[in-house]
């Protein structure tokens, strides 16, 4: 699998879009010491947009099982014909963006417009997700090699 793959697999972010409303909402767990009857802390988060980065805005890429892993030259000479080769440079193989699904930009949460303590709070969430979804690739990367899903 390639970064094409694992976009479709994992969001980018913690929370919950809310497209209509240009937010991330996301809900912190009362504090230890809360009572028990404590609702979770709810934080809408604007956003902004940014060009996707699995597709660099073009809102489709090639289709990742043609070439995840590369085409070696001599692949290229053998296998492929002439024809195949055109259709390959003229997007024939390309599919729509894993990660935008064709709108060529990302939602992403703008953390500027958080006041400081919110904007850590959010920041150490946005690295937690982060962080589970590398552990949750490389436990994927790490099955893949010994043979299963």
């Amino acid at each position: 699998m390639d970064r094409r793959d694992y976009a479709a697999l994992y969001d980018r972010f913690p929370g919950d879009y809310d497209a209509e409303r240009e937010v991330f909402v996301i809900e912190f767990d009362p504090p230890d010491d809360a009572p028990e009857d404590a609702e979770p802390e709810v934080v809408e988060v604007p956003i902004r947009f940014e060009v996707c980065e699995t597709c660099d805005g073009r809102g489709k890429h090639v289709n990742p099982s043609i070439d995840a892993h590369g085409i070696g030259a001599e692949e290229w000479e053998q296998e492929w014909d002439e024809e195949e080769r055109e259709s390959y440079f003229r997007g024939g193989y390309d599919i729509r963006c894993n990660e935008c699904s064709g709108r060529r930009v990302v939602p992403v949460p703008n953390l500027g417009s958080l006041d400081e303590t919110c904007r850590k709070r959010v920041q150490e969430r946005i690295e937690s997700h982060e962080q589970h979804n590398h552990e949750m690739a490389a436990e994927r990367r790490y099955f893949e090699r010994m043979g299963g899903y």
